[in-house]
């Protein structure tokens, strides 16, 4: 596969080869940062605003200084998508912080998709599930080696995605994914302040409000989530999938969940 061979760091185009960070402080080597992935497919940008203003919020949320603004970071994308001369990738937005707000750096890097395979969308995907709570999971931060490892734990079983339990057993989020359940017009999700409010969960809300869907936080035990018409994941990558199997238990794709794919893919290009 072709691979990308440039990055912006700080607003300045390099070859990757040659990208140099430093490693000397600290918060290098601990990894403190904050980061973003934005989907770009044929030159159309979705929702930029939406994932910096997140970038910028969880970088907020965990102290990190930097002197960078929305619109500082938006010219640097754009600057980095014209250098690219491709039509379709995803672009990593990684803020990393240092001692100070002047030793932060903007790193953006770009990769070539992944596309979801097409029957993941008519027959659903498998997930298992694990117990782990992230800690702050408001804030999307570099802090990733637990989701990792139970990705890597669920991809190695056949799985598309590993879901997150809290030490009760309600269900948290996926990953990578946030998580819906469905009951006829009712679509329920874990607790906004338990889960990273991704911004495919955000659009999603906002389209099917005006479709006569309503959204509604609850706490769902890993025993009841089989009393529900259907299960949803959503994501940047692969926006809305229908879950078909969690564990050893089989769930349900009702025509609903199958609406709700179709009202969001017809709306996208305008939300």
């Amino acid at each position: 596969m072709e691979k990308i061979p440039i990055c912006s760091i700080n607003g300045r185009i390099v070859d990757k080869n040659q990208a140099v960070l430093s490693l000397q402080s600290i918060e290098a080597q601990y990894g403190f940062g904050v980061y973003e992935n934005i989907k770009v497919r044929k030159n159309v940008v979705y929702f930029a605003d939406e994932h910096i203003e997140r970038l910028l919020h969880s970088a907020k949320c965990i102290a990190l200084s930097h002197g960078f603004t929305s619109s500082h970071i938006y010219k640097d994308l754009l600057a980095y998508k014209t250098a690219l001369r491709i039509d379709s990738y995803n672009l990593k937005l990684l803020l990393l912080g240092g001692k100070s707000e002047k030793e932060s750096q903007l790193v953006i890097l770009a990769a070539l998709p992944k596309y979801p395979k097409k029957q993941w969308y008519r027959d659903g995907v498998s997930v298992v599930s694990y117990q782990h709570e992230r800690f702050m999971p408001e804030a999307k931060t570099l802090n990733m080696l637990p989701s990792y490892f139970f990705y890597k734990k669920a991809a190695s079983r056949g799985h598309y995605d590993a879901i997150l339990l809290d030490d009760k057993n309600h269900v948290i989020e996926g990953t990578r994914t946030n998580i819906f359940f469905i009951k006829g017009k009712k679509i329920y999700h874990p607790p906004i302040k338990k889960i990273l409010l991704g911004v495919t969960m955000m659009t999603l809300k906002r389209v099917l409000a005006k479709n006569g869907f309503n959204f509604e936080e609850k706490e769902v035990g890993l025993k009841e989530i089989i009393k529900y018409d259907g299960m949803m994941l959503t994501s940047t990558s692969s926006k809305i999938l229908p879950v078909c199997k969690v564990d050893d238990v089989r769930m349900p794709i009702p025509e609903s969940l199958r609406d709700i794919i179709k009202i969001y893919d017809a709306a996208l290009p305008e939300i």
